[in-house]
C-alpha cells in the first residue's frame, strides 16, 4: 500500500506544479475604464511595447469609442469633426499610429472647397473679429512668403520671438517621450515645462518681450479658437500650444479611426454601453482589484481609469480601502453646431461691404463682451458641396459657450438663405487650463491603480492623451517583466 501513497503524492506534486505553470502563463488582466483616445492608446501600447501579452477589458459607458474624438456624418458620407479636429507633425504618437495603420492623412481643412465652386478662391482663409471689424485677415491664395511678410508687417519681430520660444518649448516637451515617469509634476519640473504653466499666457508672452498687439490679436484668437479661454486666464503652455497648429493634419474619414484601430489591434474586449460603478480592492491577493459594472463583477491585476473623474461617478477605493480622490479639473460646457446653408456668411453682419467675401474661419476676439456671453467663439466653413458652380451648399461649424439664439442664422446669413439642416451637440469638451505647477500623479495606488486624465491639467490634446497612455502602459509593463 505504501507504493500507492507514493504514487498519489507524486501525482499531487505534478498537478500542483502544472497549476503553478498555468498561473504563471496566464496573461495579466487589465481593466481600462474609458474607450477615448487615452483608453484606446493604453490598450494599444500595452500589447505592442514588449513581449508581454495582456488580457484587456475596456469599459465604455457610451455606444461608441473615441470619447471627445467624435465625427459627425450627415448620412451622405461627409464626415465632420465635432471634437478633437487636428494634430501636427510634432505629435509623433498620432503620426506614427496613422502610418502604422495605413490611414490617409490630409491637410486640415483641405476638404472645405468644391472644385466646381465659382468663387472658391476669393474669400480670405482666416479672420480675427473684434465684434466691430476684422483686426487681421489672411488671404487663402497668399503664398507662404506673403503670409510671413503680412505677419511681420503687423506684428513685427514678435513673430520671430514667439517662434524661438515655441521651439524651446517643443524641445522641452519632447523630453517627456524618453522615459516613463510616475509623477507628472516631477517630470514637468525636470523638463522645465512648469516655467510655462506657472503663469497665464499674457504674462508668459510679456516675459518673452512680446507686445500687446500680438497677444491680444493672434494670442487671444488662438486660445479662444482652441480652448474657448482668454489668453490672460489660460496657462502659458496651453497658450503656446494654441498658436502651434500650423501644418496640421486630420485623418480622412475621421480621427476616431486611429483609436478604433488601436483597440482592435490590442485584441481588447470592448464593452460598450457599460457603466463602471465601482473599483475596489479584492479580498483575495490573487485578485487585487474588483471592477463592478452594469455588466457584472470582474477581477483584475491592474486598473487604468481613462475617463475624467468629475463626470464618471465611479466609486474608487484604494488597496487600503480608502476613498480615492483626485485633483479637480473643471471642464467648459460648450456647444458645437453644424449648419448647412445655401449662402456664405452675410458680410453686413461683420460690417463689410455687401459684395465682400467673409473670411472662411473667424475667431471672435471681442474683449468688451464676457466670453460666456459671446454669440459665437468661432465660425468655420468646413465643407462646400456644389451641384453646379452657382448652386452650392455651405457647411459651417460654430463653437460657442451658450446655445445659439433662435434668430442667429437669420443674422449671420443673407436674407433669403435656405437652411438645409443643422445639428448641435453640447458637452464638456475642454478643461479649464488654469496656471499651476502641480499636476495629478498617474499613480492612484502603487498596487496597480492608474489615472490618465490628470494630464489634462497640463495640456489637453489627442497627442497628450496618447502620451499619458503610453507612459502608464510602460509603467505597467515594468511590473510584469
Amino acid at each position: 500500500m505504501v507504493w500507492m501513497y507514493v504514487v498519489i503524492s507524486l501525482a499531487a506534486v505534478v498537478v500542483a506544479k502544472a497549476n503553478q505553470e498555468i498561473v504563471a502563463l496566464q496573461s495579466p488582466r487589465i481593466a481600462i475604464v474609458g474607450a477615448g483616445a487615452g483608453g484606446a492608446a493604453a490598450a494599444f501600447y500595452l500589447q505592442n511595447s514588449s513581449n508581454q501579452s495582456f488580457d484587456i477589458v475596456v469599459y465604455e459607458s457610451a455606444d461608441r469609442i473615441g470619447g471627445r474624438v467624435e465625427t459627425f456624418d450627415d448620412g451622405e458620407g461627409h464626415p465632420i469633426e465635432l471634437g478633437a479636429s487636428l494634430f501636427v507633425p510634432a505629435n509623433k504618437n498620432l503620426i506614427d499610429a496613422a502610418r502604422f495603420f495605413d490611414l490617409s492623412l490630409m491637410k486640415h481643412g483641405s476638404d472645405k472647397h468644391a472644385t466646381n465652386e465659382s468663387d472658391n478662391i476669393k474669400a480670405d482663409s482666416f479672420g480675427i473679429w473684434n465684434g466691430k471689424s476684422f483686426l487681421y485677415k489672411r488671404p487663402r491664395s497668399e503664398s507662404y512668403i506673403g503670409s510671413i511678410a503680412r505677419l511681420l508687417y503687423r506684428y513685427g519681430f514678435d513673430i520671430v520671438r514667439f517662434q524661438r520660444q515655441r521651439q524651446r518649448a517643443i524641445e522641452s516637451f519632447l523630453d517627456l517621450y524618453n522615459q516613463p515617469f510616475h509623477d507628472l509634476t516631477d517630470a514637468a519640473y525636470a523638463a522645465g515645462l512648469t516655467d510655462y504653466t506657472m503663469s497665464n499666457g499674457t504674462a508668459l508672452f510679456e516675459s518673452f518681450g512680446i507686445g500687446s498687439k500680438f497677444i491680444q490679436e493672434l494670442g487671444l484668437a488662438a486660445t479662444r479658437g482652441n480652448y474657448l479661454q482668454n489668453i490672460d486666464e489660460i496657462q502659458g503652455l496651453a497658450a503656446m500650444v494654441s498658436l502651434s497648429t500650423d501644418n496640421a493634419y486630420s485623418v480622412k474619414g475621421g480621427n476616431w479611426q486611429i483609436f478604433d484601430k488601436m483597440l482592435k489591434n490590442a485584441s481588447a474586449a470592448l464593452l460598450l454601453n457599460t457603466s463602471v460603478i465601482a473599483v475596489q480592492p479584492g479580498a483575495d491577493p490573487k485578485d487585487p482589484w474588483i471592477v463592478r459594472s452594469s455588466d457584472g463583477v470582474r477581477a483584475f491585476d491592474q486598473v487604468v481609469i481613462a475617463t475624467p473623474f468629475h463626470s464618471s461617478n465611479i466609486s474608487v477605493h484604494s488597496s487600503s480601502g480608502d476613498l480615492v480622490k483626485v485633483q479637480p479639473v473643471y471642464y467648459l460646457h460648450m456647444h458645437v453646431t453644424i449648419v448647412s446653408a445655401s449662402s456664405r456668411l452675410d458680410p453686413e453682419y461683420f460690417n463689410l461691404k455687401p459684395d465682400t467675401y467673409v473670411p472662411e474661419s473667424i475667431v471672435n476676439c471681442d474683449s468688451d463682451t464676457n466670453a460666456a456671453d459671446l454669440p459665437f467663439h468661432t465660425i468655420s466653413l468646413v465643407q462646400t458641396r456644389c451641384v453646379t458652380s452657382s448652386s452650392c451648399q455651405y457647411i459651417y461649424k460654430i463653437f460657442s459657450l451658450r446655445k445659439l439664439k433662435p434668430d442667429f442664422y437669420s443674422e449671420i446669413f443673407p436674407s433669403g438663405t435656405e437652411i438645409y439642416w443643422d445639428y448641435s451637440k453640447e458637452w464638456d469638451s475642454f478643461p479649464r487650463l488654469d496656471p499651476t505647477t502641480h499636476f495629478q500623479s498617474f499613480v492612484l495606488d502603487s498596487n496597480g491603480l492608474w489615472y490618465l486624465n490628470g494630464m489634462e491639467q497640463f495640456i489637453s490634446t489627442m497627442e497628450t492623451s496618447t502620451l499619458a497612455a503610453r507612459n502608464v502602459a510602460n509603467l505597467i509593463i515594468q511590473k510584469f517583466l
